[in-house]
């Protein structure tokens, strides 16, 4: 079965679905997975690249917070 054919199959299988709480389940594991899924490419060189041209920037215009101050900010959620 092609890619296409199952996701077909799957949102067949969904609209049947009237259980909010196996709808919420279905949800969680679907980002959890999709997360991991982009997670696990290697990063490319320019994108490190990219990454560390902007985050020098933020230091140099002062846009950072020291780690005692993200604690802090995070207790207060």
């Amino acid at each position: 079965m092609e890619v296409a054919e199952k996701k077909v199959q799957i949102i067949e299988i969904i609209n049947t679905l009237e259980n909010t709480k196996v709808l919420d389940a279905l949800e969680k594991l679907l980002f959890k997975l999709k997360y991991e899924e982009e997670d696990s490419n290697p990063m490319t060189l320019d994108f490190f690249n990219k990454e560390m041209t902007a985050s020098f920037k933020d230091l140099e215009e002062g846009r950072v917070i020291s780690s005692e101050d993200l604690q802090k900010e995070i207790l207060s959620w």
